[in-house]
């Protein structure tokens, strides 16, 4: 199962031996902390009492290989997308202000959802689209190691209480 992989002990993670590069299937991975690291989770238990709840899950790092370029475009479309939300929020802010006055309150309970949650991942999506590579999550499905560790159980989304 885990041949395409090795464990670093150190690290405590799982690395790549192929270096091409899986989010744009062109250049090659010249150095390992380039890649991506993609954290996976498998659920050990869960408590639900009336007053108290409780989750424990495994959590295992899995090497993706990517190249610099890559890796400097993921980097850069959350960055401009934190930017971007972070300006539309002010702009629909100010205009609500304009055309409610004190109920923009309202707004600033939501504003913080969009600018910290929804908007910088919407717009490095669609960043990284236009560049013709394929986003963290879209590119870590498609590794073998990480479709079998799915098939077992395992998930890309950390369980909660």
């Amino acid at each position: 199962m885990i041949q395409s992989h090795h464990l670093n002990n150190k690290r405590k993670r799982l690395e790549p031996k192929e270096t091409l590069c899986t989010f744009c299937q062109k250049e090659h991975s010249k150095n390992m902390d380039k890649n991506y690291f993609c954290p996976i989770f498998q659920l050990k238990d869960r408590t639900n009492l009336l007053v108290y709840r409780s989750v424990q899950f495994n959590k295992l790092h899995i090497g993706i290989p990517r190249c610099e370029g890559c890796q400097a475009i993921h980097d850069s479309s959350y960055f401009y997308g934190l930017t971007l939300s972070i300006l539309i929020t002010a702009i629909l802010g100010g205009l609500f202000y304009l055309q409610y006055g004190i109920y923009v309150i309202f707004y600033l309970v939501f504003g913080p959802a969009f600018i910290l949650v929804l908007g910088p991942q919407f717009f490095a999506n669609i960043f990284t689209k236009q560049k013709n590579i394929l986003n963290k999550k879209e590119g870590a499905k498609k590794d073998l190691l990480v479709i079998e560790m799915l098939r077992n159980g395992w998930s890309l989304t950390q369980p909660n209480a």
